[in-house]
């Protein structure tokens, strides 16, 4: 675990987790009395990879300041210190969906629907402003104590350039991470696309979408396709099938186009669920960011019961 730094206005409290390039501590905000997480990226001994990586640090969190929704951890500002630069962030005591999952506990079909509504629509936010998430995955997926699901860590997100694509070293976690990001090839939104839908086929299923060590599942996400959900779990409906298809195929330009088209999907394929059995109509609207439709509002019992079930995680 890397030393606990000093920033001048934050008194760090400890570390809270570590990746491959940067490390993120619990810390107080003085002067407006908050918690925060600060996460730090050590600068390169080399004084050019230094000067790449500064320049680099800077664009991208002055882009990812500029976001702003719900479903995102907010950034409250950035700067440098001797020897690293670090991003003072909002701070979500929650559970990702990793410690859930981890914990064998299986969330409901509606609200996997209703977090995949809130992670689509937080990545379309993103997208539009030019920022790639790169590493969409359960463990940066937190769910607030309402129950609503805020995307995190953009630790190595990256910014398009004019061509809405960017390449970027190999990075992100294997289990969800798109083919591309394995060829050193240039990524777009559809590399977030393909992670999100890695996630939601785990979390219908309980089952990673490719097992093995990280080299045989980075082998077999360049040479496989993605089991459907309904042949991991035939408990589930077969509608789904077809969008984890899409949204994970191998080639990006068979994936959707935007990750709006990739929600309407999943809004369909819950439309169809949900219809086939109940012909009142879908409760949930992923696509029109998953609020309740007036039908629902009308029949607002599974609405209630799955927010409970959310709190209560």
């Amino acid at each position: 675990m890397a030393r606990m730094p000093e920033i001048e206005g934050i008194r760090m409290i400890g570390a809270s987790g570590s990746g491959a390039t940067a490390t993120v501590f619990r810390g107080h905000q003085i002067a407006v009395d908050r918690l925060v997480a600060v996460k730090t990226v050590p600068w390169p001994l080399d004084s050019v990879e230094r000067a790449a990586m500064q320049r680099r640090f800077r664009r991208e969190a002055e882009a990812l300041g500029r976001l702003a929704h719900r479903h995102i951890a907010g950034i409250y500002y950035y700067g440098e210190a001797d020897g690293f630069g670090y991003c003072v962030q909002e701070l979500i005591d929650g559970r990702s969906l990793r410690s859930v999952l981890e914990a064998g506990e299986r969330l409901p079909l509606a609200a996997i629907v209703l977090i995949m509504g809130q992670v689509t629509s937080a990545l379309g936010h993103a997208h539009q402003r030019g920022v790639i998430h790169s590493d969409v995955k359960p463990g940066n997926i937190v769910l607030r104590p309402d129950g609503s699901a805020a995307l995190v860590d953009f630790g190595i997100a990256r910014v398009t350039d004019s061509n809405a694509t960017v390449t970027q070293m190999v990075q992100g976690t294997p289990l969800y991470s798109a083919p591309e990001q394995w060829n050193a090839m240039a990524l777009d939104e559809r590399t977030d696309i393909y992670a999100a839908g890695a996630t939601m086929l785990h979390l219908l299923t309980w089952q990673r979408p490719f097992t093995g060590t990280a080299e045989q599942v980075i082998h077999r996400q360049l040479t496989e396709e993605a089991p459907p959900p309904s042949r991991l779990d035939p408990g589930l409906p077969p509608y789904f099938d077809p969008v984890i298809r899409a949204a994970m195929a191998k080639d990006p330009t068979r994936r959707y186009a935007t990750v709006a088209d990739f929600a309407t999907a999943i809004e369909r394929a819950w439309t169809l669920c949900h219809s086939a059995s109940d012909p009142a109509g879908p409760v949930l609207s992923p696509a029109r960011r998953v609020l309740p439709s007036r039908r629902s509002r009308r029949r607002p019992g599974l609405w209630r019961k799955m927010r409970r079930f959310l709190n209560a995680l």
